[in-house]
């Protein structure tokens, strides 16, 4: 898993990214997966500021996503996204994740995040 954190950084960083945000589609067990990797240390801040939005769901969410069809549908307003640390993965940072999150309702929360961390 460190390999793993070290290529994604890598990546990031030949592309001139902040961070790489993945979002995987439904395993074998019926869980899709988010992995947030920062390019350096210093875009750390900018991770766990996505992490902790999108794990606060639904309790940190703005009206304008608790008005929306999607995240009803998709019941983040009962149960938020679901996110469930994958530490077994370490260093790298990944989760599980309700098999109903769709990147229509992720990336709206995720880079709601970004924005307001990008002045970290």
């Amino acid at each position: 898993a460190g390999e793993l954190r070290r290529l994604m950084q890598e990546f990031a960083s030949k592309r001139g990214f902040a961070a790489v945000v993945c979002n995987y589609a439904k395993d074998d067990d019926g869980f899709k997966a988010l992995s947030l990797t920062p390019a350096t240390e210093d875009q750390g801040p900018l991770c766990e500021a996505i992490e902790a939005r999108v794990a606060g769901a639904p309790g940190n969410l703005p009206a304008e996503l608790l008005g929306n069809d999607l995240y009803k549908a998709q019941a983040i307003l009962e149960h938020g996204f679901g996110l469930a640390l994958k530490a077994e993965l370490a260093p790298f940072r990944a989760f599980a994740m309700r098999a109903a999150i769709s990147r229509k309702t992720l990336l709206p929360r995720a880079t709601m995040a970004a924005v307001e961390a990008s002045s970290l």
